[in-house]
C-alpha cells in the first residue's frame, strides 16, 4: 500500500464534535448517554470542542517556537515528533479535512478555520447545501458523502441529497464525491460513479419537444398536469430518437372489463390495457350452464 501511494501526507482528518443533544426521556435512552440531562450533554459537548481547539493551539505554539528559533531570537524547543507532524497543517501548507454533517457543526468548523487561518476541506457535508454561500465565500471545497442518505428532517423533500451537490456547485463550491469513513464502505468506492450519476452528472441534458430543458441536477422534465400518451422526450445523445417518457406507461387508463363467451361455452372477463398493450383474461372464469 505504501508503494502505491502517489503523495503523502495530503490532509489531516479531524472529526468535529457533534452538537446535537438527546432530548428523549431518560427511560428511553440507551448506551453510555443513558440518564444524562440536557445540561450534562451540553457540558460534554463544550469540553470536546474545547479539547479540539486546545490541541491545535498547542501545535501553533510549537510552530511559533520553531519559527522564533529559526530567526535566532530564542533557543530551539525540544523536538517532539507529534508536534512536528502538525507543522504543515497549522502553517497552512496542507489542508485539514474536517468531517461534519449538521449545519451547526459546519458553521462552527468554518468559523474556527477562518479565525485561525487554517486551510480546510469539508468532508461528509450532509447539510452543506444550507451554507453554500458561506462555503463559496471562504473557498472551502466539499467531499460530499450523503448522496443516498434519507432526508433527516420532515420538511425536506425526498431528493434533497440528490440536489445538494448541484446547489453547492451553482453557488461556486468545488464538490467531489466520497463515502463515509467506515470500514465496510471501503469496497464500495467502485459505486462512486453511480452517486455522481444520481445527482445528475452522469447523463447529458434532455429537452422537451417544446424546447424546455431539464433542471440543473438532471431530474426528468415533467409537464404540468397529467401527461398525455403523446408526450415525448428528446434525448440529446447523438442519433437518439424521440421516445415516450417512462411514466406514460403507468398512467394508461384501463378500459372496463368485458364479459366474453368462449368457444367451449365458458365465460371470462377480458380487459384491455390501452393502445398496443393487447388484452388478457382475468382470473374470474365460469362454465355456462
Amino acid at each position: 500500500m505504501e508503494q502505491r501511494a502517489v503523495k503523502k501526507p495530503i490532509a489531516l482528518h479531524v472529526f468535529w464534535p457533534r452538537v446535537e443533544l438527546d432530548t428523549a426521556p431518560r427511560e428511553r435512552t440507551r448506551g453510555k448517554a443513558k440518564g444524562k440531562s440536557i445540561e450534562e450533554q451540553a457540558k460534554e459537548r463544550r469540553a470536546r470542542q474545547r479539547a479540539t481547539e486546545d490541541f491545535f493551539e498547542e501545535a501553533k505554539a510549537y510552530a511559533r517556537a520553531k519559527d522564533a528559533a529559526a530567526n535566532g531570537s530564542v533557543s530551539p524547543p525540544e523536538r517532539i515528533p507529534a508536534w512536528e507532524a502538525m507543522l504543515p497543517y497549522v502553517r497552512g501548507d496542507l489542508p485539514i479535512m474536517v468531517h461534519a454533517d449538521e449545519v451547526r457543526q459546519i458553521n462552527a468548523a468554518v468559523n474556527w478555520a477562518s479565525t485561525n487561518d487554517y486551510k480546510i476541506i469539508l468532508a461528509g457535508g450532509r447539510d452543506a447545501w444550507m451554507t453554500a454561500g458561506l462555503l463559496a465565500e471562504k473557498k472551502i471545497p466539499v467531499v460530499y458523502a450523503h448522496t443516498f442518505t434519507q432526508p433527516t428532517r420532515d420538511t425536506e423533500p425526498y431528493d434533497v441529497h440528490f440536489k445538494a451537490p448541484g446547489v453547492l456547485s451553482k453557488a461556486g463550491v468545488r464538490v467531489a464525491f466520497g463515502l463515509a469513513p467506515e470500514g465496510f464502505n471501503a469496497p464500495l468506492v467502485r459505486n462512486l460513479p453511480y452517486a455522481r450519476a444520481a445527482c445528475g452528472g452522469g447523463r447529458p441534458p434532455r429537452f422537451h419537444r417544446s424546447g424546455q430543458r431539464s433542471d440543473a441536477v438532471g431530474h426528468r422534465w415533467r409537464p404540468a398536469g397529467h401527461p398525455s400518451q403523446g408526450e415525448t422526450l428528446v434525448d440529446c445523445r447523438q442519433g437518439s430518437q424521440p421516445r415516450k417518457p417512462a411514466y406514460a406507461a403507468v398512467r394508461q387508463v384501463q378500459e372496463p372489463p368485458k364479459l366474453r363467451v368462449n368457444g367451449d361455452g365458458s365465460t371470462s372477463l377480458s380487459h384491455r390495457m390501452g393502445e398496443g398493450q393487447g388484452e388478457g383474461p382475468c382470473c374470474l372464469r365460469s362454465r355456462a350452464e
